[in-house]
């Protein structure tokens, strides 16, 4: 019997399997990369989002306005703003008309109650592969109270 079959019976791996494991053990043990964050060139601190005020109270048929902020202020070349409202409970029926924009996103309920959505903000830009890329910068639920005039 050759000494290298000997190896083999002994350890139970093949040369084959033995170089599999390496390459198998160095890709679970790369560290793993998060998406980078857009810092501002001004600062070098990352971008974060707000919501102005905590006056949450809005009446039926009139336009409710979430005011957001960002900080800092000014934007890096080649990024905008997109604002994405989540309905995540109304009163059974309700179908709230929304406007998002910044910084103001409007809001008009045609029904009172209470309502709970999800404000999200990220910063966009173009890749250089002609896709979109995103990184959001904020994610708050924000219950508000409707009533009748």
């Amino acid at each position: 019997m050759p000494a290298n079959a000997h190896s083999r019976e002994k350890n139970g791996m093949t040369p084959k399997s033995t170089v599999f494991a390496i390459i198998v053990s160095i890709c679970f043990s790369w560290p793993v990369m998060g998406q980078a964050q857009v810092l501002s060139p001004e600062t070098g601190k990352p971008y974060t989002a707000f919501i102005h005020g905590t006056d949450y109270e809005a009446t039926v048929g009139e336009p409710f306005f979430i005011l957001l902020g960002l900080a800092p202020e000014t934007l890096p070349p080649g990024y905008s703003v997109s604002i994405l409202i989540d309905m995540i409970e109304s009163p059974e029926g309700s179908k709230p008309e929304v406007l998002t924009g910044f910084p103001k996103t409007r809001l008009t309920m045609w029904q009172a109650g209470s309502y709970t959505i999800a404000v999200r903000v990220s910063l966009m830009s173009k890749s250089s592969c002609g896709g979109i890329e995103a990184e959001q910068i904020m994610s708050k639920e924000v219950e508000l109270l409707v009533a009748d005039l």
